[in-house]
C-alpha cells in the first residue's frame, strides 16, 4: 500500500490532489492485544538456526521479542487526531507515522523479505 500510495501521490500532485499516508503503530484492538506477539514469535521460531544465525542468532530473536513486549499500544483516537490534523492543515505532511509502537512496524520494512512475508502471511 505504501508504494502504491507514493505513486498516487506523485501522479496526482500535478492536479493539485494530495495523497497522504497514515502509518499507525500498535493500537488497542483485539488483533494487537492478543495476536501480534504470538504471530511474530511463531514466525521467528520457525526460522532455521542457520538463517537465524545470519541475522545475529538468539540475540536478534530475543531483541525483537523483548521489544514487542515493551510496546504499550495506543488508543486508536491518536489516529483519528492525525486524520483531523491532516484535513485541517493548510500544508499537511505527506506521511503521518502515528503511535508509540509505529517504529516497530517501520523497522519491519528493513527485515529480509522472506521474514517479512512470513509475518504478513500469518497475519492475514
Amino acid at each position: 500500500m505504501e508504494g502504491w500510495s507514493d505513486c498516487l501521490r506523485e501522479d496526482l500532485s500535478r492536479f493539485g490532489i494530495n495523497v497522504i499516508i497514515f502509518e499507525p503503530g500498535f493500537m488497542k484492538t483485539p488483533l494487537v492485544m492478543h495476536e501480534a506477539f504470538r504471530t511474530v514469535s511463531k514466525s521467528i521460531e520457525s526460522v532455521s538456526k542457520e538463517t537465524l544465525n545470519e541475522y545475529g542468532g538468539e540475540q536478534f530473536k530475543n531483541k525483537i521479542l523483548e521489544s514487542l513486549k515493551t510496546i504499550e499500544p495506543d488508543d486508536p483516537v491518536v489516529v483519528v487526531n492525525a486524520y483531523v490534523n491532516a484535513c485541517m492543515s493548510q500544508f499537511p505532511k505527506s506521511r503521518y507515522v502515528v503511535g508509540k509502537g509505529s517504529w516497530v512496524l517501520l523497522s519491519l520494512s528493513y527485515l529480509p523479505l522472506w521474514l517479512r512475508d512470513r509475518i504478513r502471511k500469518t497475519l492475514i
